[in-house]
């Protein structure tokens, strides 16, 4: 049984969320069974079968509804997903096998991905020079990402797509690690106090959001009562706050009020 990354605020997304339900599950079915190149063979019969016949879809329905999110290809007989791949694996290396098989799947079909060309010992060692000394930089990052509790890629993946995400990620990097230790024992500290625990997000959503500069809401010393009272309060439904957020604010734990934020923002 193939495993794929998923985005777990995906539903968060306008393109999601203006989509029928029928959509909503033809979308998510798609980018289960596509295969690893993010190639879809059309057939919607048995998309409808499988997904239930009380979610009608129809083909020319489904195009309009995903507009550049796919790209019809073969004559429409196949759908190809432009996001697939580099949410996945991120820029392809063709030294990977598991790449250079997709990069093969998408020059068959006239397809251009985001690929680093083969690199040569004097690539790699101008490399190092560019990165720290030794490849401290990578090293810290590294240290950072082991010490994440939630879903990670490999090293070479996340280090790849941060820096291409991040063009200030050498003054970054130093930040991560202190900024995880922070938020873990923030989390121990709500244990504790039997307050809800939010999941960790995945290491690649954390980055992406800029987590490491959240500013963690501290609770005020424990009242009579034995219950904690925080400094500051949800900024959306009153309740204690978890988290200060660089662009939302002070927020509790639900996700609810976290996209409230995001769709007035």
């Amino acid at each position: 049984m193939a495993k794929r990354f998923a985005d777990t605020t995906k539903y968060q997304r306008p393109f999601i969320r203006e989509l029928t339900g029928p959509y909503k599950l033809l979308w998510d079915y798609i980018c289960l069974d596509c295969n690893h190149a993010g190639i879809w063979i059309v057939e919607m019969d048995i998309a409808q079968a499988r997904i239930g016949q009380d979610m009608p879809i129809m083909k020319e329905v489904a195009i309009a509804a995903f507009r550049d999110k796919i790209k019809v290809i073969d004559n429409g007989e196949r759908w190809y997903i432009p996001s697939f791949v580099d949410f996945q694996y991120g820029p392809l290396h063709p030294n990977n096998r598991v790449h250079n098989s997709v990069l093969d799947q998408l020059n068959r079909w006239g397809i251009k991905a985001l690929a680093i060309p083969a690199r040569g010992a004097k690539d790699k060692d101008q490399d190092k020079d560019n990165s720290g000394s030794g490849g401290e930089i990578e090293q810290a990052f590294d240290t950072a990402r082991k010490s994440y509790p939630g879903t990670k890629r490999g090293l070479s993946v996340e280090w790849v797509d941060f820096r291409r995400k991040h063009k200030n990620w050498r003054e970054v990097v130093p930040l991560l690690a202190p900024a995880i230790a922070r938020q873990v024992a923030q989390r121990k500290a709500l244990v504790v106090r039997k307050e809800f625990v939010p999941e960790w997000k995945h290491f690649r959503t954390w980055l992406s959001q800029s987590c490491w500069g959240e500013e963690l809401a501290k609770p005020a010393p424990v009242g009579g009562s034995g219950e904690s009272v925080f400094e500051r309060t949800c900024g959306v439904c009153g309740k204690p706050a978890t988290v200060v957020h660089g662009s939302y604010g002070a927020l509790c734990s639900s996700p609810t009020c976290r996209l409230s934020k995001e769709v007035t923002a």
